[in-house]
């Protein structure tokens, strides 16, 4: 195989930023570390050869000219997104990052439309995908219209997480008569870091879409990949039994299950049809025996590690689309499509698991019957559990990640307590 290139890896403090780190050196490739190293349990992985301080991604100007500088420097490594906003610059500056970097990006028109919630829901029915029912007011006569249109209960989100300073997941509405207000409040929040808005004028406005309380605990996760011919394509399936926040949150506990052909089907002309190729991950709910597709994220995800060690190595795949290696790309595709159902079969988040289950229990906001259920479904899933953070050849960054959980709950404590033990 020869010398393997550098691999670069941003968003330090997610999950998936680590098990990328892992998966590749695990395998042999120098892996780079760019962005805020203060704390992130990911520089503490003995499969990270090399970490750079770099500016915020909010810093776009400041971020591209960092990039083009080190590239200039030290050409040839790969780079591939690992949030959203990543996503959205590698591919908006692709043309000057290209001669420095390798990278696997489609273009900035293919993700402006997977990441706003109303295109995709066109792309979802020309791809023969559903969604749920959902109003994306463009104005403030459409936005009062539609608040008395939409079904109750109501989930009032944003239109895309591009560059959203609160990150909010989205305020549920029960009532008529605080749809309106909730929106308006909604979008009087929804600030945006960077130029985002100046180029998606529709980026902070609201989208208010059907809520389904069945849909809470059980929806599907189906992450994947797919080439630019469209012809090396695989999936993985995980059912979210669990998440933090209890409403609407990361995934806190998954099991293994195989995605129903249709679905895998659908979800490859869903990327044709939109001309999107790399790392995909996608949220389904499941209501009424009908999955309706609620989210897209084109890049690395927070149980990635669940995917890794079920066959499906997604960070090398990627690196190998980056570098234009076909032949070693195909097989590595087909291996991964070979490997289905195989692995392990559930993963979780274990300290933020017990953090919930104490503290929440102590609260009696989560019933001791719940509780002891998770504590068994913990056990027994134990021989077969991938860690969202732990790992046996890796401890360090564990130990990172309960510090700063702790050091977290000391300094803002009001917000620990609104998402564990209010959080319903």
């Amino acid at each position: 195989m020869g010398v393997l290139p550098p691999v670069i890896v941003t968003s330090l403090q997610n999950c998936g930023t680590l098990a990328a780190a892992r998966c590749l050196g695990r395998l042999g490739y120098p892996v780079w570390l760019a962005g805020d190293l203060k704390r992130a349990p990911v520089t503490r992985s003995k499969y990270v050869q090399r970490a750079m301080a770099c500016p915020s991604i909010d810093e776009e100007a400041n971020l591209i000219s960092w990039l083009l500088d080190f590239g200039r420097r030290e050409p040839g490594a790969v780079l591939y997104p690992t949030s959203d906003d990543f996503a959205w610059l590698l591919s908006k500056h692709r043309e000057a990052l290209q001669p420095y970097f390798k990278l696997y990006s489609p273009p900035p028109s293919v993700l402006a439309e997977l990441l706003d919630k109303t295109s995709l829901e066109a792309l979802c029915v020309k791809a023969g995908l559903k969604t749920p029912t959902s109003f994306s007011p463009k104005t403030e006569e459409e936005l009062i219209d539609a608040a008395k249109k939409v079904p109750l209960p109501v989930l009032i989100k944003q239109r895309t997480q591009l560059f959203s300073k609160s990150r909010d997941k989205g305020v549920l509405v029960r009532t008529r008569d605080e749809v309106l207000p909730a929106a308006r409040a909604y979008l009087e929040r929804s600030a945006r870091a960077g130029d985002v808005t100046k180029e998606l004028p529709w980026a902070a406005m609201p989208v208010l879409q059907a809520y389904f309380e069945e849909g809470i605990d059980r929806s599907l996760q189906v992450s994947g990949f797919i080439d630019e011919s469209g012809e090396h394509f695989v999936t993985r399936g995980a059912l979210k039994v669990l998440q933090r926040p209890r409403r609407m949150g990361l995934s806190l506990c998954l099991e293994d299950l195989t995605v129903p052909t249709e679905l895998s089907e659908g979800i490859r002309a869903l990327c044709r049809a939109a001309g999107y190729f790399g790392v995909f991950e996608i949220e389904f709910l499941h209501v009424d025996g009908a999955y309706l597709l609620i989210d897209f994220n084109p890049r690395y995800y927070h149980y990635m590690a669940f995917c890794i060690a079920r066959g499906m190595p997604l960070p090398q795949i990627a690196t190998l689309a980056a570098r234009g290696e076909t032949t070693a790309l195909a097989d590595a595709v087909s291996q991964a499509v070979r490997a289905q159902g195989t692995g392990p079969r559930a993963f979780a988040h274990r300290y933020q698991l017990e953090e919930l289950l104490v503290t929440a229990g102590l609260a009696r906001t989560m019933p001791l019957s719940e509780v002891t259920h998770w504590v068994r479904w913990y056990r027994s899933n134990a021989s077969s559990m991938v860690d969202a953070v732990d790992a046996p050849d890796d401890r360090l960054p564990h130990v990172v990640d309960v510090l700063q959980e702790l050091t977290g709950t000391l300094r803002h404590p009001r917000a620990f307590l609104r998402q564990i033990v209010f959080a319903k």
